[in-house]
């Protein structure tokens, strides 16, 4: 990549610094401002690995634009190098689901797709009546939370959303006790008997503690870059229409909750031990139904 960015600069600028490539083992993300640049930069990055014996598989790559609000037409295929690369409007990316619109709703559907799949094929063990609630609970919590929280700390995340991660915890709960509809068992009382916490918490504590290490993070870093970036002083406007639902706005109803101002973060987040602290002390971000 090194060799690739030397011989044609690209990528994404974030006022005095540009953002090329996010890479993971054999796995490349190259950014650019522009379909041709984007061609010109797969063109020169196919030839500089040939010089080491490496290949592009074409089959597996995929080129995904960035909308802006509003209705706009990309062809469904760009041809690189003399080979058709698809022109996709989501595509997974280390285990999760990244779309164009920078919306995460397909990836949740699929969280929750893998969750209740899980939770499936482990039916026979939620009804073995000598393996304790404790247990099961430890199991749900390994197998079938983990999978269906994966990345949450980075989800820019609507009340709807949150409202449907909570309804698939609670009929999975359910599920594993073997409450039916008509038992009229309430969701304080379900969470109360499991010793769970409710997804969308947890998802906000997770979303704060990666907050936490991001403020703790060199300004050099790439994810520090990109969120200490002003649009608005570097001459970015925002589109018409409503805007999107950002990972910062659902930072600060969360950081409200935890009752942390925006302006003092900084300062709590240096002192790990306070923060943790804090952040243990966030309430529920869309109230609960309470027993009567």
């Amino acid at each position: 990549m090194t060799r690739t960015t030397n011989r044609l600069p690209f990528g994404l600028q974030f006022g005095d610094r540009i953002l090329t490539d996010a890479d993971f083992a054999h796995d490349l993300a190259l950014v650019a401002d522009s379909i041709d640049q984007l061609t010109d930069t797969l063109e020169v990055l196919k030839e500089e690995a040939a010089k080491v014996g490496l290949k592009i598989n074409w089959l597996k790559t995929k080129i995904m634009a960035i909308e802006p609000p509003g209705p706009v037409s990309h062809p469904d295929t760009i041809t690189v190098c003399g080979t058709l690369v698809e022109v996709v409007k989501n595509f997974t990316y280390l285990g999760s689901v990244l779309s164009n619109d920078g919306s995460v709703d397909e990836e949740v559907c699929s969280r929750i797709s893998k969750a209740s799949s899980i939770v499936g094929r482990l039916n026979s063990l939620w009804r073995m009546p000598h393996i304790s609630r404790r247990t099961k609970m430890r199991i749900y919590n390994a197998s079938v939370s983990s999978v269906l929280l994966y990345a949450a700390e980075t989800w820019p995340l609507k009340s709807t959303i949150l409202k449907m991660i909570d309804v698939c915890q609670t009929k999975q709960l359910r599920r594993i006790e073997g409450f039916r509809w008509d038992d009229f068992v309430s969701n304080a009382r379900l969470l109360t008997l499991t010793s769970q916490v409710p997804f969308s918490v947890q998802i906000a504590q997770r979303s704060l503690r990666w907050f936490g290490h991001l403020l703790r993070m060199p300004t050099s870093t790439p994810a520090r870059i990109v969120y200490d970036f002003d649009p608005k002083a570097h001459g970015w406007s925002r589109p018409r229409g409503r805007p999107r639902t950002r990972w910062k706005d659902s930072l600060d109803n969360f950081l409200v909750m935890a009752n942390i101002a925006v302006d003092e973060a900084p300062h709590l987040a240096a002192d790990r031990s306070a923060w943790r602290s804090q952040v243990a002390k966030l309430s529920t971000p869309h109230p609960m139904r309470q027993e009567p």
